[in-house]
């Protein structure tokens, strides 16, 4: 059972048996890897937290903070946890919305890289897509826009295998599909 003091829970899937998960605390701005001996790191006030897979055998955490810049972690079977990035999208707006792309498509035979990862969501609808950059200290890169027209919305979700849905209810019956 997760403490009532952690914000956030990151199941890491590749990691080693045993070492699954990373937990963030906002009370003390720490992610712990729970791993033997365990491992801490100081972070900067995160809003949401999630992990992607990396070229390497261990997956990325991610984490957004309040003024919107992604944090970009790794942890290893050393065990370490290591800030490898931490960039704000380029955008020319604040955006209302930073979330995960659902990794769906993920585990197809294209390079995991080449998938997007992350959306924003602009106030008038604007959805843009968005990768990695190879080099982690070079930030994001836009791999689409779509122009909605659209807001007003409470829930966006994406998949990797293009599909996104905009609600405007708190319920998930009524929303509009964009096919990228």
């Amino acid at each position: 059972m997760v403490s009532p003091h952690i914000s956030f829970c990151a199941r890491l899937l590749d990691y080693p048996p045993g070492h699954a998960f990373a937990t963030y605390s906002k009370s003390t701005g720490l992610v712990k890897l729970h791993s033997s001996p365990p491992q801490t790191l100081l972070v900067p006030d995160i809003e949401s937290l999630f992990t992607m897979p990396s070229s390497s055998r261990f997956e990325f955490i991610l984490g957004i903070t309040a003024n919107f810049s992604i944090v970009q972690i790794q942890a290893t079977d050393t065990p370490s946890l290591t800030i490898i990035g931490q960039h704000r999208l380029p955008l020319a707006y604040t955006p209302r919305f930073i979330l995960p792309v659902d990794p769906m498509a993920w585990g197809s035979p294209r390079n995991w890289a080449e998938r997007d990862v992350l959306l924003s969501i602009s106030e008038g609808g604007e959805i843009t897509f968005w990768v990695p950059e190879a080099n982690a200290g070079k930030g994001w890169r836009c791999t689409r826009i779509v122009r909605t027209g659209r807001s007003g919305f409470r829930k966006v979700r994406c998949s990797s295998a293009k599909k996104t849905a905009l609600s405007r209810f708190n319920y998930t019956t009524s929303f509009i599909l964009a096919q990228r």
